[in-house]
């Protein structure tokens, strides 16, 4: 079967050119990503959230910097990504600085009294270290 126009698609669009890695996608219709924070991403099932500027109800993505494992959550949309090695989760932790950018604060704390802001920012996931490496 000749699909030279599908190749075309994904030839375009294909950003993952790590594809030793294995890829898993499924749907959740009418949910929201707190099934993931507060159950299969939560912190008790060695999983860190990867705070980004994009996280609301519909969007979310989580590191298990021990199974080398991703997952995201986006308008319905679940990406698991299983890395292969620790060299491919650093790759991968690389890939994703880069696409979200500087993780935003997770709190912001304000004295009135004297004008200061001050930001207070969740260590992001590291190969190195990181807040879930030894669960």
């Amino acid at each position: 079967m000749d699909r030279k126009f599908t190749q075309r698609i994904i030839t375009k669009f294909w950003h993952d050119k790590d594809r030793d890695n294995e890829i898993y996608r499924g749907f959740i219709m009418n949910g929201n990503r707190y099934i993931f924070d507060f159950d299969y991403c939560s912190k008790e099932t060695g999983f860190q959230q990867y705070d980004t500027t994009q996280d609301a109800w519909y969007f979310g993505t989580w590191v298990n910097i021990k199974e080398l494992s991703t997952v995201t959550y986006a308008e319905g949309d679940v990406i698991i990504k299983l890395l292969k090695s620790k060299e491919a989760m650093k790759k991968e932790l690389e890939r994703m600085a880069t696409f979200y950018g500087e993780a935003p604060p997770m709190c912001i704390g304000l004295d009135l009294e004297n004008g200061v802001q001050t930001n207070f920012y969740d260590e992001r996931p590291t190969i190195e270290g990181g807040n879930n490496e030894n669960r």
